[in-house]
């Protein structure tokens, strides 16, 4: 956690003016808007993007396609999504042995933002935990119950495993004959 002890993030209702961004992108849209009633056509992004550019201060930066792509490649496809997230109001994280140990990270979402503390039991905080790093080319974990897909004799049967013994398994095809794996 970048040698931080605890982090709490609370979102609050957009659109309201509850912080700079929101007065930033009110100036620039009063701004477009002026920009036009001065004559100036803005038919696209580009031609939005290129004229606040002109005229205003702010820095400004284009996030293309390309970048957008680049940024989503970054983000394990194992990446599991927080259930309840339009319900968030805080989410907060704090540091523990345990944790790093597992390499774990493990969040608390609530939907209702305390200011006690991040490990507090106010408004019935839920734990969230995920994986940091998650090989995906990692071999399957094979386990009783799990249905595989065996080939046996060149052809090919969809089974669940019913045994394990070292390094040998025992599934057992849909029509209840089983066979060695």
């Amino acid at each position: 956690m970048q040698g931080f002890e605890k982090v709490m993030w609370n979102f609050t209702e957009a659109s309201h003016g509850k912080g700079a961004p929101d007065g930033v992108g009110g100036a620039l849209k009063n701004l477009a808007d002026r920009i036009v009633s001065y004559g100036t056509s803005i038919p696209d992004a580009n031609t939005l993007f290129e004229q606040l550019k002109l005229n205003s201060s702010v820095r400004l930066f284009k996030i293309t396609e390309e970048d957008i792509n680049k940024s989503a490649e970054l983000v394990p496809p194992s990446l599991k999504a927080v259930p309840g997230t339009m319900r968030i109001h805080q989410v907060s994280q704090f540091k523990t042995t345990q944790l790093e140990v597992n390499s774990l990270r493990v969040i608390q979402t609530r939907e209702v933002s305390c200011i006690c503390g991040c490990a507090c039991g106010c408004f019935h905080p839920k734990e969230f935990h995920f994986r940091e790093e998650v090989n995906v080319e990692s071999e399957p974990v094979l386990e009783v119950g799990k249905w595989v897909l065996v080939e046996y004799e060149t052809e090919l049967f969809p089974g669940t495993i019913t045994q394990i013994e070292g390094e040998q398994y025992e599934v057992r095809e849909k029509t209840n004959s089983t066979f060695p794996l």
